[in-house]
């Protein structure tokens, strides 16, 4: 080693490193293990980011239903009443200005007073809670009404129309009366010497009354309730759509959330948040050890080193016992080195040259080795291929941001994910 050199740093490859190592990459992709992994904890799919919250999914849900129940549970009742009109003319302009008209009457304050006194309403209660509409091409108007309750809703209509056409009774009548009275005060004024022009005179105002009496009629017209409320419907949406609603916004506030806050303060919690999370991975439990070594053995390599993350030593050390066992079960002669934590062991066995010829340097078929995450042992091994990583995660302990660093570290090792308890 020349002075100065850091024992970490690899030489430049050469040409025919650079083809031994594709022709490595090749072989290993042939035995099941990807080339090519995401990498760093900012790809992490946002998908898996949503799946690996399922309480703040759930809160956000319930919240939401919650809020979209209240919210259309106290919009209130609406019902409907119908109203005809009449007119003198069939022009469909004058029908439009009596129907546009008749409208806007229907929301007069004197119509909404008489409507509060005939339902026996406190005044003021059905201001704002009245709407009115001509039905186009038509001689009708609609009248509704909103309130709490059905019933309530269903009398407002029912009042609104009632008082519609009482009042527009009462004003045909008052002219009608307006008009006798002023062809009284006419026939009673002096009257004529004459008994024949006499009769002649009120012969004349009696068919003058006769006809204003027909003007004031037809051109006042008829109001009448054709249909009127009979039962209220919910005003806006339903509780049960609103509560519908409020779920979905709150799956996607919550989803939001998720992916916002990324893997800050969130830990390992079971093997299907890690598949969410980690898709381009295989992940494994502790008691598949035995498949593990025998994808070990397919795949050619002599090394395996199990990678642990803060709080998952204890684990760590377990697997590798359990690899051992499963392996010399195979008939291979395994050297199970423990956890390597020295500069120099690490130097000494975790090396390339040591790593490449362990039957020669360990005298053993296979060689594996307990990392911390954290150590030099672990970045001596890092950005190389020729031995396989196994990253430990335990359940509710270590952090997703620590296992998506270690993934990354050793992502041309195709590492193995590990979720133990």
């Amino acid at each position: 080693m020349q002075p100065g050199r850091d024992v970490l740093t690899e030489s430049p490859p050469t040409p025919s490193r650079r083809r031994h190592r594709a022709a490595e990459s090749a072989a290993f992709q042939a035995q099941g293990f990807p080339s090519e992994r995401p990498t760093g904890t900012g790809e992490l799919p946002p998908f898996g980011l949503i799946m690996a919250r399922p309480l703040l999914l759930a809160i956000a849900a319930l919240l939401g239903a919650l809020g979209g129940f209240l919210l259309t549970g106290n919009s209130g009742y609406q019902a409907q009443s119908m109203l005809q009109f009449s007119t003198a003319s069939l022009d469909s302009l004058v029908v439009k200005q009596t129907g546009q008209t008749l409208a806007r009457r229907v929301l007069s304050a004197d119509v909404v007073s008489e409507a509060e006194r005939q339902a026996g309403l406190p005044a003021g209660s059905l201001t704002g809670q009245i709407a009115a509409g001509w039905e186009q091409d038509s001689n009708l108007v609609e009248v509704s009404a909103h309130a709490s309750t059905e019933a309530g809703a269903i009398a407002a209509a029912n009042a609104v129309a009632g008082a519609v056409v009482s009042l527009n009774e009462s004003q045909i009548q008052a002219q009608l009366q307006q008009a006798h009275a002023n062809s009284s005060d006419l026939l009673n004024a002096e009257g004529l010497p004459s008994p024949a022009a006499e009769d002649a005179r009120e012969a004349q105002v009696g068919q003058s009354l006769a006809n204003r009496q027909d003007a004031i009629t037809a051109r006042s017209g008829s109001v009448v309730v054709i249909d009127p409320a009979a039962q209220a419907s919910h005003a806006g949406i339903t509780p049960l759509m609103g509560s519908v609603v409020g779920l979905v916004a709150g799956l996607l506030l919550g989803g939001l959330a998720a992916v916002l806050l990324g893997v800050r303060g969130m830990r390992i919690s079971s093997v299907r948040s890690l598949r969410a999370l980690f898709p381009g991975y295989r992940i494994s439990r502790t008691g598949e050890a035995a498949r593990l070594v025998g994808e070990v053995l397919e795949s050619g390599r002599e090394c395996i080193a199990v990678v642990c993350p803060a709080g998952a030593r204890e684990a760590g050390l377990a697997l590798a016992d359990d690899l051992s066992a499963f392996a010399g079960a195979h008939g291979h002669l395994v050297r199970n080195l423990g956890l390597v934590d020295d500069r120099a062991m690490a130097l000494a066995t975790l090396g390339r040259d040591a790593r490449r010829d362990v039957p020669g340097i360990m005298n053993a078929d296979m060689m594996i080795a307990v990392v911390d995450a954290d150590s030099e042992a672990a970045h001596l091994l890092e950005g190389q291929s020729d031995f396989v990583a196994v990253v430990v995660a335990r359940r509710s302990r270590t952090t997703v941001a620590a296992v998506a660093a270690a993934m990354e570290a050793f992502d041309r090792a195709a590492p193995r994910l590990v979720l133990a308890r």
